[in-house]
C-alpha cells in the first residue's frame, strides 16, 4: 500500500516517444522497400488514384462533419 502511482502525464509522455520511434521505423523500412523502377514501370495511374481518393477523404470527411455539425446543433 506504500506504491504510489504515477500521474497519466508521466506514463503518457514516454509511451508517445516510444510510438513515435516505432512508426518511424516502420514507414523507414517501408521506405527501403521502394523501387522507383516500379513506379516509372506502372506509370501514373496509381499517383492520380491515390490524390483523388486524399481528396475525395478530405473534402467527404469536410462534407460529412459539416453535416453532422448542423443536424446536432
Amino acid at each position: 500500500m506504500g506504491r504510489e502511482l504515477k500521474p497519466v502525464s508521466q506514463i503518457r509522455e514516454p509511451l508517445y516517444t516510444f510510438d513515435n520511434f516505432l512508426l518511424t521505423m516502420a514507414m523507414t523500412a517501408i521506405g527501403m522497400e521502394t523501387n522507383v523502377r516500379k513506379f516509372r514501370q506502372v506509370g501514373l495511374g496509381p499517383l492520380y488514384l491515390a490524390a483523388a481518393l486524399f481528396l475525395w477523404l478530405v473534402f467527404g470527411g469536410y462534407g460529412v462533419t459539416r453535416a453532422f455539425a448542423t443536424m446536432l446543433g
